[in-house]
């Protein structure tokens, strides 16, 4: 009895202490002098968030919706890798769920350097980040689970990028990914043929542009691109590539959907 009497007391001190301390530390950060220093730290996390966002939907578009060379065939261009997503008869696509998952791969580097970069008179810690992404027509959602301990003379605060930092961006990166389905797929089951009418129809519909160029001696990359979610034209890049006979150059003219 007594050794129960004397734990619970422990628990009730502990649990006293902690709250003191944490009353201290939200007096200590909601002062006027400190608040304008964490209302600029948290400003400059939310540029990263916004700026890695950005910076990861663009890398994965111009390697065909992945960020880890993972993928088993490709061609190198410059340290870029463009996978083929029709190879000899045999597709590599990534469906939405990869396309995700890899853009969150790409977040997840990209926010992490971000915020390690950030320099104020508040130190930061923080473990690795962890992004949910959410890939839906017309919007491309990343929410980052990253807990991040802000600190100051003793002084802790905790708080959470996906509390309020996350993401929704324009996109037509969910139209794109069925755009090229229908290409590679199109391509496995007629490797000798285009249909230029079908993927004028589909470019149309989603106000993409489709571009196409052959690259003797056996392959053909594709750029499907918009710019109507943006000041700035978006790309998705992918390749076919075609064994013996079956290759000719089947360059699509520009196809366009046109702006909106």
């Amino acid at each position: 009895m007594i050794i129960a009497i004397v734990l619970a007391v422990g628990v009730i001190l502990v649990f006293f202490m902690t709250n003191k301390n944490s009353s201290k530390s939200d007096e200590f950060f909601n002062s006027v002098a400190i608040s304008s220093q964490l209302d600029f730290t948290r400003g400059l996390i939310v540029d990263c968030a916004k700026t890695s966002a950005k910076e990861a939907l663009d890398t994965i578009g111009l390697q065909g919706g992945f960020y880890r060379n993972i993928v088993t065939s490709y061609k190198d261009v410059n340290g870029t890798f463009i996978p083929y997503f029709y190879d000899k008869g045999e597709l590599n696509n990534p469906n939405k769920s990869i396309v995700e998952r890899e853009l969150g791969y790409a977040n997840d580097y990209l926010i992490d350097k971000c915020i390690s970069n950030i320099t104020t008179d508040l130190t930061l810690t923080h473990p690795k980040p962890k992004s949910n992404v959410e890939i839906s027509k017309g919007i491309v959602k990343i929410k980052t689970d990253l807990p991040i301990t802000i600190e100051k003379e003793d002084h802790l605060m905790a708080i959470n990028l996906k509390d309020f930092a996350e993401q929704e961006i324009d996109s037509k990166l969910y139209e794109i990914i069925e755009v090229s389905h229908y290409i590679s797929n199109y391509t496995k089951y007629n490797p000798q043929s285009i249909c230029i009418t079908c993927i004028n129809e589909m470019a149309v519909e989603r106000n993409l542009y489709v571009d196409s160029f052959s690259l003797p001696p056996d392959s053909e990359i594709y750029i499907i691109s918009e710019n109507s979610t943006s000041a700035e034209p978006y790309s998705f890049l992918f390749m076919n590539r075609f064994s013996g006979t079956n290759f000719k150059p089947l360059a699509v003219p520009k196809v366009s959907g046109g702006g909106e």
